[in-house]
């Protein structure tokens, strides 16, 4: 899908929707952050996104998984279809570790082990809040939600 003169080709899927706005604002949402965090990007980068049950998901609102180079895996909780700017920056934060992914700041080693730029983490013993990559999602998050949430309002 092309939007517009220059732009990141995505191929998405998305399941398990409730209602059809929630995916148009996952659709225009990774679109934009895609668009905005990787503009030169020529291959396409193909996104299955699947709406879980909340149970299933544990505290987390969204995770991503690399499943091949170019190819990832979304998952979001349910609920977030009732609350457009939540939906929003969290599919914004998901965008970020992809383009982490595919800019090969991080990788996964093991289950518990990731490599970002040079530095291993270890997921059992460092606290959430001090992991880099999430640091810049969420940093990224906020300011480029912003710009889909007042577009969107």
């Amino acid at each position: 899908m092309r939007t517009g003169a220059i732009s990141v080709e995505i191929d998405l899927t998305i399941t398990g929707l409730s209602n059809v706005k929630s995916g148009h604002l996952i659709y225009d949402t990774i679109n934009h952050t895609l668009n905005t965090l990787m503009p030169k990007r020529k291959k396409p980068i193909y996104i299955d996104v699947e709406i879980a049950l909340d149970e299933d998901m544990g505290i987390a609102k969204g995770l991503v998984n690399e499943e091949d180079d170019d190819s990832f895996f979304m998952s979001l909780t349910q609920s977030l279809q009732d609350d457009d700017e939540e939906l929003i920056r969290t599919v914004c934060h998901e965008c970020v570790h992809i383009k982490q992914y595919l800019r090969k700041e991080i990788r996964d080693i093991t289950i518990d082990t990731k490599r970002w730029k040079k530095e291993l983490f270890d997921l059992r013993t460092t606290d959430y809040r001090d992991l880099p990559w999430e640091q810049e999602a969420h940093m990224l998050e906020w300011a480029i939600s912003n710009k889909i949430i007042k577009a969107h309002t």
